[in-house]
């Protein structure tokens, strides 16, 4: 595997821990606060880490983009999916609400093939769906995923999809720091108009639950961006599925659930996939270099 797509993978393993994270904390502060409450806090403070990677990569001149249209795009779908996910979870039980989501990475190596001609192996489309069996293995979807309520993260998961595509695209012209900036700008903009509506009383734990959220989504949203600009969507999708790995632990060690013998082999058959892939590719990596 060539150093750029090992950078890549272990950029998006650490997102995907800070996403379960943020899934967690958003769970929580969902049972007190409006969604569009807190997806608006949640972009205002992960505009923190974000101002870091600017002022890191020069400042204002390093925001300038060429396709200013597609970034806008790309956020209100980033937007669209964060909304649809963050409302699931008041509807549904976290686990659940990420296995359905689970589709994203399919769609978007699919995706990415049709419109940007990614060559994906037989071996690669055998991973990713062995990563969604996987995540069903985990978590065993009971009756609420034929409920119209799975339409919700399936839906994010398409414009999830199409988040990712559009980053695959918008990497070739513009910058990391532009590419950082758009999304929580975006989103802090529309989501903060509603505000006057749907704006409640927070405690200082709110407050810092808020805090911490936001810090992690920028830095997630950095290394997402990292990874998906650094390695073909092929090669990490798979990675994605581990973000249902720390779910299912974090659900263990802070909401007091038990391993499961489902937990084991589906956890067993996720590392396992990323293993096949990792070994592949750093073979695939030794033949071009050869």
């Amino acid at each position: 595997m060539s150093k750029g797509q090992s950078y890549a993978v272990s950029a998006l393993l650490l997102a995907m821990l800070l996403n379960a994270t943020m899934d967690v904390l958003t769970k929580w502060l969902a049972s007190n606060h409006s969604v569009l409450e807190i997806i608006f806090f949640r972009n205002l403070f992960s505009l923190l880490p974000v101002a870091v990677i600017v002022a890191r990569d020069g400042g204002i001149p390093a925001l300038r983009s060429n396709r200013v249209p597609l970034n806008v795009l790309r956020a209100l779908c980033g937007l669209a999916a964060m909304a649809l996910y963050f409302i699931a979870y008041t509807l549904m039980p976290l686990a659940n609400v990420i296995a359905i989501g689970f589709v994203a990475p399919l769609i978007v190596v699919a995706l990415c093939r049709l419109f940007l001609d990614e060559p994906v192996s037989l071996e690669q489309w055998t991973a990713v769906v062995l990563g969604f069996c996987s995540a069903l293995v985990i978590l065993q979807p009971d009756y609420i995923v034929l409920q119209w309520r799975a339409l919700l993260p399936i839906a994010g998961a398409f414009f999830l999809a199409g988040y990712v595509l559009l980053l695959r695209v918008l990497s070739k012209t513009e910058t990391r720091s532009s590419m950082a900036f758009y999304f929580p700008i975006v989103s802090v903009v529309c989501t903060g108009a509603t505000l006057p509506w749907v704006a409640s009383s927070s405690s200082l734990m709110d407050l810092g639950l808020l805090l911490v959220t936001g810090c992690l989504g920028g830095i997630s949203l950095y290394l997402r961006n990292e990874a998906y600009t650094a390695a073909p969507a092929s090669v990490l999708a798979p990675c994605e599925y581990t973000g249902l790995l720390w779910v299912a632990l974090f659900g263990v060690m802070i909401l007091g659930e038990h391993l499961s013998m489902q937990l084991l082999i589906g956890a067993s058959m996720l590392i396992g996939t990323n293993l096949f892939v990792l070994v592949r590719a750093s073979r695939a990596g030794k033949r071009a270099a050869a």
